[in-house]
């Protein structure tokens, strides 16, 4: 069944819209976050409430592991799944919200303080508040 590309580790990568969100990584990548719009969690290829997605919760608890009932596109269709899932966290605590950059000789520009921005190469990455400068892995 196609449902199996569903399950597995989905690790927590950040906040989206006000919540958080967690990347399946790996051949079936995956993102599971909540939708404002629709007031319910989605499955779906990116963080993205506009997307047409691979699934939707049934209801809207505050956390995903939370959800009783699934609604999952497989099978070319769409099922009601009772699937119990628990997103896994990579990291211990969430990352920093805010990291202080300081610089030595020619990179004095880039000093300053940076907040939390996206997840980006499967990692935090951070943007100064004047939008000019990213920390990021580039791995």
């Amino acid at each position: 069944s196609d449902s199996c590309k569903y399950k597995g580790m989905y690790c927590y990568c950040g906040e989206f819209a006000g919540k958080p969100a967690y990347h399946k990584p790996g051949m079936n990548e995956k993102y599971l976050h909540y939708n404002d719009q629709q007031k319910r969690w989605d499955i779906d290829s990116g963080l993205d409430m506009n997307r047409k997605g691979f699934g939707f919760s049934k209801d809207a608890p505050e956390l995903p592991h939370l959800v009783k009932e699934w609604d999952i596109w497989a099978d070319s269709k769409w099922n009601e799944m009772k699937l119990k899932w628990k997103p896994l966290t990579t990291w211990v605590k969430k990352p920093p919200r805010w990291i202080k950059v300081d610089a030595i000789g020619m990179n004095t520009g880039s000093e300053g303080f940076y907040k939390f921005w996206r997840i980006h190469n499967k990692r935090p990455a951070f943007k100064r508040a004047d939008g000019r400068y990213n920390v990021h892995y580039n791995g």
